[in-house]
């Protein structure tokens, strides 16, 4: 059976049809459409760049940590080295001088008299000067020491520095420095008396 639309042209019903934009249209929408592609991508890439540049510092900051601790450990090191320097250069100095500072020592025991204390006794080996600092009980003992220092052959040219009265606790004593030349010639050995012949 044949079936006949009686109603009017523009009455009768018509298949729905979408618009097709126009050309401006898909401009515009492929345009925003690239936009929001573009700040799609700069927001994953700047995130994945913050990132990397966060673990680059964390990075650096250990690197940093590491090479300090290093520095440190080679500061250590050298003062460690320069003090070992210093005691070695020490060492060689007293063994290159040592039996002349036994001597210089026993040479200073033997002119202490009593009623004396020395306190520091000190030796410039570059100028060959000795110099006593001590307490005595009065000006006499230090009179004796000078004395015995100008008999002994090894000092030299003594000479009072200081002799000040000052109290050690409740006694009153004599602060004294005194200095003099060492390595003064000795006196002339006494030469032994020849032996007797038998009668």
């Amino acid at each position: 059976m044949i079936r006949i639309n009686l109603l009017p042209y523009e009455d009768r019903p018509r298949p729905r049809t979408l618009p097709l934009p126009d050309r401006v249209s898909l401009i515009v929408y492929a345009a925003a459409a690239l936009i929001v592609a573009a700040g799609v991508y700069t927001f994953f890439s700047q995130g994945h760049t913050m990132r990397s540049l966060e673990s680059k510092r964390v990075e650096l900051n250990a690197e940093q940590e590491r090479l300090e601790r290093q520095t440190r450990a080679i500061e250590q090191l050298e003062t460690q080295s320069a003090l070992l320097s210093e005691r070695l250069d020490l060492l060689r100095q007293l063994e290159v001088h040592r039996f002349e500072n036994v001597e210089w020592l026993n040479s200073v025991n033997t002119v202490v008299p009593t009623n004396l204390w020395i306190k520091q006794m000190n030796r410039n080996q570059a100028g060959n000067r000795t110099t006593l600092e001590g307490v005595a009980e009065g000006f006499q003992p230090i009179s004796d020491l000078m004395k015995s220092m100008e008999q002994s052959g090894h000092f030299g040219g003594v000479q009072l520095v200081k002799a000040e009265r000052n109290m050690l606790g409740t006694r009153p004593m004599i602060y004294f420095t005194v200095s003099a030349g060492w390595g003064a010639d000795g006196p002339p050995a006494t030469p032994a008396p020849a032996p007797e012949g038998k009668s």
